[in-house]
């Protein structure tokens, strides 16, 4: 019987399960690495004096290769098919590592999550009073760009390199857009409208309300609703994950019938 039971607590650890005192078992389905999520901006709403100029996503390779200074200076050729529109910005997720183009601070994705307890499994982040920093989160490629009216100086205001975060201490379901792209500020907080996860996807769609912290340094309504996000965002298939955990599985399965063929020998021996 011991050996069934360090058998089956070595299975346990391959396959990436928890085992808490008392029998209970948290269950994580792993690390997100893929996916994406569709954000529309309601620009008025955000604020009257900018104009939506273009979306540096997909179509620009990601948006992965392009510096700062490339997109600020809005020379990159806009590729045939760039969103005309704020409507539907699809920004890909990042996966669990990331290269930074110089001035750029793109964010890897390191949520690992309970499908059973989505929120309560999310590491929290701290808030320092204008960023929330550190715990798990989702990054997002993509970058924004609108052009600033005289009024308010003028020039390019971009937003976007985001990482969704959560810090309960925000209210609701704590989730926030942090905004990586020139430097760090809780944009956008997550009102979210519907929330489903299984071992292979996290799907969270709602609106995009602006944040506290937008509204005290660029004007603005705090709480606004000034746009929508649904994502969904994918973790590895199993088989993938446990392909090689088998063949350590085989292994040590085998180290265990040859340990018990010897302490039956010796038992019969003596």
């Amino acid at each position: 019987m011991r050996c069934i039971r360090y058998s089956f607590m070595g299975m346990a650890a391959l396959f990436g399960l928890a085992f808490m005192p008392g029998g209970a078992r948290v269950a994580r389905a792993g690390q997100v690495t893929g996916g994406a999520a569709t954000m529309t901006f309601d620009i008025a709403a955000i604020n009257p004096f900018l104009t939506y100029t273009r979306f540096y996503g997909l179509l620009d390779n990601q948006a992965a290769t392009l510096t700062a200074a490339q997109i600020q200076s809005g020379t990159v050729p806009v590729p045939p098919g760039s969103p005309t529109t704020p409507t539907n910005l699809l920004h890909p997720v990042n996966g669990t590592a990331v290269t930074d183009p110089t001035g750029r601070n793109r964010q890897a994705s390191t949520l690992d999550y309970d499908p059973s307890n989505v929120l309560g499994s999310w590491t929290a982040s701290t808030n320092s009073g204008f960023v929330t920093s550190g715990g798990e989160q989702i990054g997002f490629d993509g970058v924004t760009m609108n052009a600033a009216d005289a009024a308010i100086g003028g020039g390019n205001f971009l937003w976007g390199d985001f990482a969704l975060r959560r810090d309960p201490t925000r209210g609701g379901d704590g989730l926030v857009l942090v905004n990586n792209y020139g430097f760090g500020f809780n944009a956008f907080d997550l009102g979210v409208s519907s929330l489903a996860a299984d071992a292979s996807a996290l799907t969270i769609t709602g609106t995009l309300l602006l944040s506290p912290e937008w509204a005290t340094a660029f004007g603005g309504t705090a709480g606004a609703n000034v746009g929508s996000f649904s994502m969904v965002a994918t973790v590895p298939e199993p088989g993938t994950m446990t392909l090689a955990g088998l063949g350590a599985a085989s292994g040590v399965s085998s180290w265990l019938l040859r340990r018990r063929a010897r302490r039956i020998a010796r038992l019969s021996a003596a």
